[in-house]
């Protein structure tokens, strides 16, 4: 007992850090020239779980706590060269706690879909990063998500890159 006491207090400041590296990478880039920031809060999150809201959609965003979006245009003579550092950058902060679901590799887009299981076909941790025609996408969701149910979402949420949920495995992983 001791033992399964000491394994699980390591593990608690991998997760911390796994998610405050997550969120650092977010926080030193928004509202830097150049970046779209978006930041939607829990706040706002906890407003929606407490309407009377029939549309699946909208159902399934009561689960989620929070999304952070950087956005950085390359375009207009930029550096390709910082593209791909932000994007080198984003990786590398991403730890083994985060599955791929999904990559697109194809001229002008290398695009990551990466989770964090909570078990059962659950997340609690989708990230969409990737650079696509001369832009760099990070996208972070954060809540309790189901795969069975975040294809859809993808399709009515107009960010760039949340339009390749539809193309995930909505299998139960585990």
């Amino acid at each position: 007992m001791k033992n399964v006491l000491l394994l699980a207090l390591s593990l608690f400041p991998a997760t911390i850090f796994a998610q405050s590296s997550v969120q650092s990478f977010f926080d030193k880039y928004a509202g830097k020239d150049g970046f779209t920031t978006v930041k939607i809060s829990p706040s706002l999150f906890g407003l929606i779980a407490s309407a009377d809201i029939e549309d699946e959609n909208l159902t399934m965003i009561k689960d989620i706590t929070g999304v952070n979006v950087l956005i950085y245009d390359g375009k207009g003579g930029k550096s390709d060269n910082l593209l791909d550092n932000l994007y080198g950058e984003a990786r590398s902060l991403i730890n083994s706690g985060y599955e791929e679901l999904m990559a697109v590799k194809e001229e002008g887009t290398d695009l990551k879909i990466l989770a964090k299981s909570a078990g059962h076909g659950i997340i609690s941790d989708l990230l969409i990063m990737g650079k696509d025609e001369g832009e760099f996408i990070y996208v972070n969701v954060l809540g309790k998500i189901d795969l069975k149910k975040i294809k859809s979402l993808g399709q009515s949420i107009d960010i760039k890159g949340m339009e390749h949920l539809k193309d995930l495995d909505d299998g139960d992983k585990k």
